[in-house]
């Protein structure tokens, strides 16, 4: 661990003291602390208030927060330090991976159980786990089979199939991790094995990814080019996936502020989901309950909440999908906690203080760079509306669990 001595000898300089500037960026003095003690860089939008009260241009306030500009520290080692591997690893290397000469139906089902369980990992801890190297390993196994081992008609079908939905969970768990290009990638690949397979379902369920991740990264252009693609498709028969595609296009509408058109989707998503579930449903959907429906319609409509439009509409979806939410589904209880909590801070709800903890805590628990991103834009509401001893500390949690990851 190194010290920032020149931060802190600029902030002397300047006749402050550590919780001087604390009062004045809002912050814990103890987040002070950190950025010159070395262990935690001041988050973006705190950095202008910073090189204001420094008296420092930007570029000179990264030379102070630089590794260059830092001394040794004398604290000895914590037990909480990461352990890194040696340079020459007693364990044996990686073994080569061998494809089968030929695969059967049974195969294919063995594979989709697999796919099963990584669906789940994924919801429960976030892209950046471990469930996200797994699939992406098994991801190219099963393209390497395609490609070389020996199958019946059938077999080759039942693997298409069941490698389409892996390819669409590694596309949707890399882009929630922030590797937007290996999404591509791999939605890219997905798309052209559903092709061969002609499996309507699976597409469907590659382009809602698709669209997921476009919205997140607030990509107009993308996100109508891939609704407008999605909508020549034909409904499915499965009520149930006829729900999920509805409330994929509202959230496009609500992005573009089509506030109509945003609230006949969540209508027509909502009715689609009323019929129930059938025989006919994909697997993919096992997840999409009352909880994952209120929180995508919620989702919808959060970019219309934050212009004034729908506010209690949103607050009331959001607030029943973290009350309907099982721990078990730990990804979507943090998107919809802490998006409600930026709603709440937004427009100075008397319970914004409980909520933004909720939003911590559950945030947490996930492995996720979209949640992260979700409370980032929840510490900028805070630290830019809320001015308290106790709206200080959580903004000060929020930077070092941030800091952290």
């Amino acid at each position: 661990m190194a010290r920032r001595r020149g931060l802190a000898d600029r902030r002397a300089a300047m006749g402050l003291t550590q919780e001087d500037l604390a009062e004045a960026l809002k912050v814990h003095v103890a987040t002070v602390r950190r950025w010159e003690a070395g262990t935690s860089t001041p988050q973006p939008w705190v950095q202008p208030g910073l090189a204001r009260y420094l008296n420092l241009s930007a570029d000179q306030l990264q030379q102070f927060l630089s590794t260059e500009n830092t001394t040794p520290s004398s604290e000895p080692a914590t037990p909480a330090e990461e352990v890194r591997p040696a340079s020459e690893s007693p364990f044996l290397s990686a073994l080569e991976i061998p494809v089968p000469r030929r695969l059967d139906l049974a195969d294919a089902a063995q594979l989709g159980g697999l796919v099963d369980q990584f669906e789940q990992l994924d919801h429960a801890a976030g892209g950046r786990a471990t469930a996200r190297a797994l699939a992406l390993t098994h991801f190219n196994f099963a393209i390497a089979c395609l490609n070389t081992a020996s199958m019946t008609p059938a077999g080759r079908l039942a693997w298409m199939q069941v490698t389409g939905r892996l390819g669409r969970l590694c596309g949707f768990a890399s882009a929630d991790a922030g590797d937007h290009d290996g999404a591509r990638r791999a939605f890219s690949t997905a798309r052209a094995v559903a092709a061969e397979a002609d499996d309507e379902l699976t597409h469907l369920n590659i382009l809602c990814g698709l669209i997921r991740q476009s919205v997140h990264l607030s990509d107009r252009t993308t996100s109508a080019e891939l609704l407008g693609e999605l909508q020549a498709h034909r409904l499915p028969e499965s009520s149930l996936a006829q729900a999920a595609l509805h409330a994929v296009e509202a959230r496009v509408h609500g992005l573009l502020g089509r506030e109509r058109q945003a609230l006949l989707a969540i209508q027509l998503a909502e009715e689609a989901f009323t019929r129930g579930r059938s025989g006919n449903d994909p697997p993919w959907l096992w997840y999409y309950d009352e909880a994952q429906l209120a929180g995508d319609t919620a989702h919808a409509l959060f970019p219309l909440a934050l212009q004034g439009q729908q506010i209690e509409n949103a607050v009331a979806r959001f607030t029943r999908a973290t009350a309907l939410h099982l721990p078990s589904n730990a990804r979507s209880l943090a998107f919809s906690a802490t998006k409600l909590a930026i709603l709440s801070v937004k427009w100075n709800s008397p319970d914004a203080s409980d909520l933004i903890d909720k939003a911590i805590a559950t945030t947490r628990r996930v492995s996720s760079t979209r949640a992260d991103d979700d409370l980032r834009l929840l510490g900028q509401h805070l630290h830019q509306q809320r001015d308290t001893p106790h709206a200080r500390r959580q903004f000060s949690e929020i930077s070092q669990l941030l800091a952290d990851r």
